[in-house]
């Protein structure tokens, strides 16, 4: 399982890049955390399937997400930033 920012929106090909200024980062990158993705592997990380938008906040920083697997196929996921607190079965997640 792999939770993660995109770099850019759903349905999207760009954002726009900040940085570059050797200050933070060396070249200039996407900072999008309006979405949060998630997606399984079936080959222990060598393939990804489509990914799945988990949460949505355009304009809001969702970041620095933790997965806990509480019992086998449910999923608690919190992130450092936004806020978000969500229980979820995996099973809901692959059918998607």
């Amino acid at each position: 399982m792999l939770v993660w920012n995109r770099p850019f929106p759903e349905g999207k090909t760009e954002y726009p890049l900040t940085g570059g200024d050797r200050e933070w980062s060396e070249v200039p990158v996407s900072n999008h955390r309006g979405e949060l993705s998630v997606a399984f592997s079936d080959d222990d990380g060598k393939t990804w399937p489509p990914h799945v938008v988990i949460a949505r906040q355009p304009g809001a920083s969702l970041a620095y997400p933790y997965v806990y697997e509480r019992k086998p196929g449910e999923l608690w996921l919190t992130t450092m930033q936004g806020g978000i607190r969500v229980k979820v079965k995996e099973a809901d997640l692959l059918s998607q």
